[in-house]
């Protein structure tokens, strides 16, 4: 099954009892449309059933279909959908919310302790404002974000210390590596010294700069010093 464009869907590649089944089932779902919660609970288990009654036929035109043969877009039908899928959990008596708040409570991120909630304030004949569930869903996001925010602050409190212990332990190796050299040189010196007079050995000290040493080390090497 194919579709001749994004705005078109093709009921000529299908067989013909195929489209002529499908065609009524689209014209059964747009009669199911309505603004009513208990409406769009029920259109929500009948696009269920559409969307498994396409897959056992091989078609995966769902959301084609939905959006340019039902015409509710399928984000709508996603929401009417999960709307169903609550209902399916909780009763039927989420019948009697509103539209906005049972799509409010379908949403995924909105926390199931809430959902038993506001049914529970529902079952005993109170129905909660949109704004008051809404803020109920504020809050609780907001108390789960605190601990959060802080499990991050301690991570990264906890990370800045192994770096400063890091250049730290860096340093102790550093200054270590600097005070062996420091007494490999005076060892060498104090070699060097043994084996001159301390006129000699004066001598030396004035007149051996790092490039005087380099020029030594050149004269050693070429058999200058012979």
């Amino acid at each position: 099954m194919t579709s001749t464009s994004t705005h078109h869907f093709d009921f000529d590649s299908l067989s013909p009892d195929f489209a002529a089944t499908l065609r009524l089932e689209i014209k059964r779902l747009r009669r199911l449309m309505g603004n009513q919660t208990s409406e769009m609970i029920s259109l929500g288990h009948n696009l269920l059933a559409f969307k498994k009654w396409l897959k056992k036929n091989r078609c995966r035109k769902f959301v084609l279909l939905v959006d340019i043969q039902i015409g509710i877009g399928i984000r709508t039908a996603q929401l009417y959908m999960r709307m169903a899928e609550l209902a399916g959990k909780i009763g039927e008596i989420i019948s009697l919310l509103p539209p906005p708040i049972v799509r409010l409570l379908a949403t995924k991120k909105t926390p199931a302790h809430i959902i038993e909630h506001v049914i529970s304030q529902a079952a005993s004949g109170q129905i909660l404002a949109l704004s008051t569930v809404e803020k109920l869903i504020s809050d609780d996001k907001e108390a789960r974000r605190t601990p959060q925010r802080e499990a991050e602050a301690a991570s990264r409190r906890e990370k800045e210390k192994r770096v400063r212990a890091k250049r730290a332990a860096e340093k102790e190796i550093w200054r270590a590596e600097e005070e062996q050299r420091h007494l490999e040189d005076q060892a060498k010196a104090q070699s060097i010294l043994a084996r001159f007079s301390p006129e000699d050995a004066r001598f030396l000290a004035d007149m051996l700069t790092d490039a005087v040493v380099d020029e030594l080390k050149k004269l050693v090497r070429d058999g200058g010093a012979e």
